[in-house]
């Protein structure tokens, strides 16, 4: 980094300039601990975040989509999912839910936390910077043994190993 041209224990930086950085540098999340007894933490917006868990009893299908993510978006997502060191693998598959068609972003994770989430949300969020899809995309945690044999079954889904 050149914001600063030595080395140096710290710096003092207005507000704007550190969310200015961040935003130039893709960094959701900063921590600022000054050996006090708590610390800041200064995080992307959470609050346009909605969390829906698929009931058991709902029909849903899922295999290959028909038109995939294309490889500039997908080139764009691998690269902003190896920041996040909790990220394993990521796969990408279509699933059909309450008739509605829908391109779906699997995660495996090292920890399934709140942070963890919103870091992948916030990869998504980095990556759709300036493009468009026909579908709707949503992310789906696979910590469930389960649904993610059933993922791993989906030819060519996975689209990102760390």
């Amino acid at each position: 980094m050149k914001w600063t041209g030595k080395v140096t224990e710290y710096t003092a930086m207005k507000g704007k300039d550190v969310v200015d950085f961040c935003q130039a540098n893709g960094i959701d999340r900063v921590v600022i601990d000054s050996d006090m007894p708590t610390m800041f933490v200064l995080e992307r917006n959470r609050e346009n975040i909605q969390t829906e868990t698929i009931q058991e009893e709902t029909q849903v299908t899922v295999g290959t989509p028909m038109k995939p993510i294309s490889e500039k978006l997908l080139k764009k997502f691998q690269s902003n999912f190896s920041k996040v060191s909790v990220i394993n693998e990521v796969y990408h598959y279509a699933m059909v839910r309450n008739n509605e068609n829908i391109l779906m972003l699997g995660f495996v994770l090292d920890t399934y936390s709140d942070n963890s989430r919103a870091a992948c949300i916030g990869t998504i969020q980095n990556s759709m910077k300036g493009e468009k899809l026909d579908l709707p995309l949503e992310m789906f945690m696979l910590n469930d043994e389960g649904w993610l044999q059933t993922v791993k079954g989906i030819e060519n889904s996975l689209i990102y190993k760390k």
